[in-house]
Formats: C-alpha cells, sequence, structure tokens
C-alpha cells in the first residue's frame, strides 16, 4: 500500500485507517436496525454513503468519518436550568 500519494488528497489517509462499512457494521455502529439505514436512504435522510455498484439493488458502503459526523450531529446537549 503506497501512502505517499495520499498526501495531496485530503482524508485519503483515514480511508487507510478505516476502511468503509457495510450496511450491518454501520448499522451496529449508529444502534439502529440495517432496516432503518435502508429506509434512511429511501427518504434521503441519515449519514452519507456510498454507491459501490448501479442499480436499485446497488452494494452500498458508509464512510466512518461520514458515520461519526452524523452521530456528532444528532447529539443533543440539553440546557441548563
Amino acid at each position: 500500500m503506497q501512502l505517499e500519494n495520499c498526501e495531496n488528497q485530503p482524508g485519503q489517509i483515514a480511508h487507510h485507517l478505516h476502511p468503509p462499512l457495510n450496511e450491518t457494521a454501520a448499522a451496529e455502529y449508529l444502534g439502529v436496525a440495517v432496516q432503518t439505514l435502508r429506509n434512511w436512504r429511501h427518504q434521503r435522510r441519515g449519514p452519507a454513503y456510498v454507491k459501490l455498484s448501479p442499480g436499485p439493488r446497488g452494494r452500498i458502503a458508509y464512510l466512518f468519518e461520514d458515520l461519526s459526523a452524523y452521530r456528532q450531529d444528532c447529539r443533543v446537549i440539553p440546557a441548563e436550568r
């Protein structure tokens, strides 16, 4: 694996550290059902994803950075009273 080519492409090294996750691993990371991820994609909601093959049954993958950002966006900090 050559990492020296990644210097000019921000975020590329992160992909070597965290390879794309399949639906099952992504759902587990987020604490939701696989069907929930599928529903979110259909509704154009939820975390960003990568479609690896064409068609309605194309292979889907999630980047760890996108899942982590989505979790952070869902974070609720209660107001102090």
